[in-house]
């Protein structure tokens, strides 16, 4: 018998598949670390920040407030819509198979998606009515964020992403 075949269907591969599927079910899987009414108010607290954040890059005028507006509404649905889902998934995470696991996580990520779906229309009217320069400041916050540090940026700028 083949030592790698043995390895692999022998006590040794019951107990590395074990592993693998112990890891990828930690990954999928949701844990509470801290106070939950604790961790939703830091989400809120980093949507209205990162709201904040652009608000101030976007240097809008009097007529596009209106509009930015529009913009931030769905933003506060989205984040509300993520924050219920998520702590859903958490409250269910010690009674859940894999297979709800999986659900619940797919569940999220159609939010995610369907938040973005319902960004597109708002942003795209912001984006209208703003000038060449405020269209160039915006393109550069979503192409680049805030997230990257400087070096990151170069990098990424001249195609050398890491």
């Amino acid at each position: 018998m083949n030592k790698k075949y043995h390895l692999l269907t022998g006590t040794r591969g019951y107990i590395s598949a074990a592993i693998v599927l112990a890891g990828t079910l930690m990954f999928f899987s949701v844990k509470v670390v801290a106070d939950d009414t604790t961790k939703k108010e830091a989400h809120q607290v980093r949507t209205e920040q990162r709201i904040l954040e652009m608000h101030d890059k976007l240097n809008l005028d009097a007529n596009q407030e209106e509009l930015w507006g529009n913009v931030t509404q769905i933003l506060r649905d989205n984040a509300k819509t993520m924050d219920t889902l998520t702590q859903n998934r958490v409250d269910q995470a010690d009674k859940m198979n894999a297979v709800e696991d999986l659900k619940s996580y797919g569940e999220i990520a159609q939010a995610h998606a369907n938040g973005v779906q319902k960004m597109i229309p708002a942003f795209s009217n912001l984006f209208k009515s703003m000038t060449v320069d405020q269209q160039k400041s915006v393109n550069s916050f979503f192409h680049h964020g805030t997230h990257m540090d400087a070096s990151k940026k170069m990098d990424h700028e001249k195609g050398k992403d890491k």
